[in-house]
């Protein structure tokens, strides 16, 4: 009964600080979400191990592989309009 009070407490001190901002922003509303999705991390971090342990591992070499190719296409993409851009307001100038 006495903690229940206390995380009201807190909960109420925490919503009387929010940044009016973030209001309407995924998991800002309030920090049950966030203390909800620490919760589970830990979960998993504690449970997935023992699950695993009997488990062969995945090879993922081939989805890595293709997965940082298109990382490497994206970076090269940005950089070249980035570059565009600016060569542009360069000549705008």
């Amino acid at each position: 009964m006495h903690s229940e009070i206390g995380c009201d407490r807190l909960i109420i001190l925490i919503s009387l600080h929010t940044d009016v901002r973030v209001v309407g922003w995924p998991l800002m509303a309030s920090p049950q979400s966030t203390l909800a999705l620490i919760a589970v991390y830990l979960l998993v971090c504690y449970v997935g191990p023992k699950l695993m342990q009997s488990r062969k591992a995945w090879d993922l070499k081939k989805f890595i592989v293709l997965y940082n190719l298109a990382l490497v296409g994206l970076s090269l993409y940005m950089f070249l309009e980035v570059r565009l851009d600016w060569n542009q307001s360069l000549l705008n100038d």
